[in-house]
């Protein structure tokens, strides 16, 4: 049997499974939706996008080297982001891209094993 889990530092923050519980990173469990980044994750009280507001992105800001990719978990669906919201997190000069909570984890775990400069707001993927 082959290991596929990616080469990363031991302290990365691989998102190693979601469902409507919650998430394990890195080996610690969360009850809540979670920003991870790739050396912290932290839970966040959003559920929906509809409750997610601009400053539960704030630690992303000080991140350094500087973040080049966020990534959205929008459930278990793909919504769209609030154009208002969108813009806000452009300003900061990240690309954004939302998707479903599921993709957005695999893209994250992928962007990270390539040492990209990467974060994920990931929201429970309620049914």
């Amino acid at each position: 049997m082959q290991d596929i889990t990616p080469a990363t530092a031991e302290t990365a923050q691989l998102v190693q499974s979601y469902g409507p519980a919650g998430f394990r990173v890195a080996g610690v469990e969360y009850a809540s939706s979670v920003l991870v980044s790739p050396l912290v994750t932290s839970p966040v009280a959003a559920t929906t996008l509809e409750t997610l507001q601009i400053d539960a992105f704030d630690r992303l800001w000080t991140l350094e080297p500087p973040l080049e990719i966020l990534l959205i978990g929008t459930g278990a669906t793909h919504v769209m982001l609030d154009p208002a919201l969108r813009t806000a997190l452009k300003a900061r000069g990240v690309g954004v891209d939302a998707m479903a909570t599921g993709a957005a984890a695999r893209t994250f775990n992928v962007l990270l094993a390539e040492e990209r400069r990467v974060a994920a707001l990931l929201l429970l993927p309620q049914p």
